[in-house]
C-alpha cells in the first residue's frame, strides 16, 4: 500500500518463521537471504529482491535461529542489525520480527526509529503489551537506547463480543493516541488473500477489511508527510 503511494519500502523478514517472505510470494526462495546478510555480511544489494515497483524484500530464512547464538558472541552485538541494514535507502524499512525477547530482536530495536505493534483481541494481549513495554524500558535503562511505540494496530476485530469491545476500550485508555482508532475487522477473506499471496485490497477491493487497511495506510502515509514538514 505505501509502495503504491510512491514511498520506497523495504520489508526485512527477521522472523525465523519467514511468514512475511511467504505472504509476498517468495516461499522457498533459494537466493541470498537475511541469514547471509546478518551472519556473513553479504552486501545488501545482493540480498534485496523486488516484489513490485517501490517494494523490496530481504527474504527470511528458516535457519535464522542460528543467528541467535552467533550474535551473542559478537562485539557490540546490539548494533549488528544496524550495521547490516544501514546501507539501505528507503522511506520505510519494515522489520518483521518474532515476539520473543532475544539478542536479535534487541539488535532490531537499535536499528528501529519506532515500533508498530499489531494486536489481536485477547485478554492476554494486554499482559503481553505490558511485558513488551517493560522490555523497551529495560533496553532504554540498561543500554541507553529509547524507541517509541508509534502505532498499536488492532487486528481481527469482531465488534459483536463484549470482550472485544472491552479490550478495545482498554487499549485506548492505556495507550491513547498510539492505538489506531479504526481497528482491522475480522474476515476469512484476509486468510484467503494471504493464501493467494495478495493484499486484501487487491483480492477483494470492495470488502470492508480492504477499507480498514487502506485507512491504516492513509494514516501512516499522512503521518510520514507531516514529519517531513517539521
Amino acid at each position: 500500500g505505501l509502495a503504491r503511494r510512491g514511498f520506497r519500502v523495504v520489508l526485512a523478514d527477521l522472523d525465523p518463521q519467514s511468514s512475511c517472505t511467504d505472504l509476498v510470494g517468495f516461499r522457498g526462495y533459494e537466493g541470498p537471504n537475511v541469514r547471509h546478510l546478518i551472519m556473513e555480511g553479504v552486501p545488501i544489494r545482493e540480498v534485496l529482491v523486488e516484489v513490485e515497483p517501490n517494494l523490496f524484500l530481504i527474504p527470511g530464512s528458516k535457519t535464522l535461529g542460528r543467528a541467535e547464538a552467533w550474535i551473542s558472541t559478537q562485539v557490540a552485538r546490539e548494533r549488528i542489525v544496524e550495521k547490516r541494514l544501514s546501507p539501505i535507502i528507503a522511506d520505510f524499512v519494515v522489520m518483521d520480527t518474532s515476539p520473543a525477547f532475544s539478542f536479535l530482536n534487541v539488535a532490531c530495536l537499535f536499528y528501529a526509529s519506532e515500533v508498530w505493534i499489531p494486536v489481536v483481541y485477547d485478554y492476554l494481549v494486554l499482559v503481553g503489551l505490558e511485558q513488551f513495554r517493560e522490555t523497551l524500558d529495560l533496553v532504554d535503562k540498561e543500554l541507553g537506547h529509547s524507541v517509541p511505540v508509534r502505532y498499536l494496530i488492532p487486528n481481527r476485530y469482531d465488534e459483536r463480543p463484549i470482550l472485544s469491545r472491552a479490550i478495545h476500550e482498554k487499549l485506548i485508555q492505556t495507550f491513547g493516541e498510539e492505538v489506531f482508532t479504526n481497528p482491522i475487522r475480522s474476515s476469512v477473506k484476509v486468510g484467503e488473500a494471504a493464501s493467494n499471496h495478495l493484499p486484501i485490497y487487491d483480492y477483494e477491493p470492495n470488502h470492508k477489511v480492504s477499507a480498514d487497511f487502506l485507512q491504516l495506510i492513509d494514516r501512516v502515509a499522512g503521518d510520514s508527510e507531516q514529519r517531513k514538514e517539521l
